[in-house]
């Protein structure tokens, strides 16, 4: 049976359209399944900061440690004691209590309780951003479907429509 070009179009446009048809299909499946079940799509590089402080630290922070260390502060106490002008004394004094200062603020910023509030919070927010990313990305491909669906329903009625035309066992 000879078959003309129009069919022949027809058949490979509907052949590819249930190709690309079935591909969407499991990326909704795929979508479905990370909707009911979030935690298996977290399994990437970027999850492990989540996984603990220390690890939420390196991510996140340059080092949720002291930023003053204890050398810089006994060589910064040794020059003040070392010195014998008093109003140098005195700049070097309230330097060194403004660095005390901030080095409370910091530590108790970076306190292991504040540190796991940060981390859950962060990780709330990362996983609230997938969810949503994973609901467009399901709704997109819906519509992909949808579309494929009615291009492969009107390309079938043409090949339809092909065969009725060309006789069973014709040349043309």
């Amino acid at each position: 049976m000879k078959r003309n070009i129009l069919e022949i179009y027809a058949m490979v446009t509907c052949l590819l359209a249930s190709f690309y048809g079935l591909a969407i299909a499991s990326f909704c499946v795929s979508d479905t399944l990370f909707l009911v079940h979030p935690e298996w799509e977290m399994v990437s590089d970027n999850d492990k900061q989540y996984a603990s402080n220390d690890a939420f630290c390196e991510a996140n922070f340059q080092s949720c440690k002291s930023s003053f260390d204890a050398t810089s502060m006994t060589v910064f106490r040794n020059a003040r004691s070392d010195s014998n002008n008093e109003d140098t004394k005195k700049m070097l004094q309230e330097q060194e209590d403004r660095w005390a200062k901030q080095d409370a603020e910091q530590q108790a910023k970076y306190s292991p309780e504040a540190i796991t509030k940060k981390r859950l919070d962060a990780f709330g927010v990362e996983k609230m951003l997938r969810h949503e990313r994973t609901v467009m990305t399901l709704v997109h491909n819906i519509i992909q479907l949808f579309i494929i669906s009615v291009f492969f329903f009107i390309h079938w009625k043409i090949g339809r429509k092909a065969r009725a035309v060309t006789p069973v066992g014709s040349n043309a």
